[in-house]
């Protein structure tokens, strides 16, 4: 029996897992909004507002009241440039 083929292949210098059968299949993170793929690298502005969410879920950094992808980005920014530790898993 053959492996399961993606339906999405990862894009090229994404995270990706791979299965015993080759298949290459985009890394994603389980979050409370459903699956979402996260970029290699620091968080950008190019990258999606699920993204970053998914990012911060990840690293265990609050956006409680963030409205807009430029109040994600700078709690982030402000999270990783004060070295803050991750937020203990509830």
């Amino acid at each position: 029996m053959a492996g399961k083929r993606p339906t999405v292949e990862p894009q090229p210098g994404e995270p990706y897992t791979q299965d015993r059968f080759g298949y290459r299949h985009p890394l994603v993170v389980p979050t409370a909004s459903g699956a979402v793929s996260i970029p290699e690298g620091s968080p950008t502005d190019v990258w999606t507002n699920a993204q970053l969410d998914a990012y911060a879920e990840r690293e265990g950094i609050e956006l409680a009241g963030s409205k807009n992808k430029t109040d994600r980005l700078t709690k982030i920014g402000a999270h990783q440039a004060a070295k803050l530790p991750a937020l203990p898993p509830e």
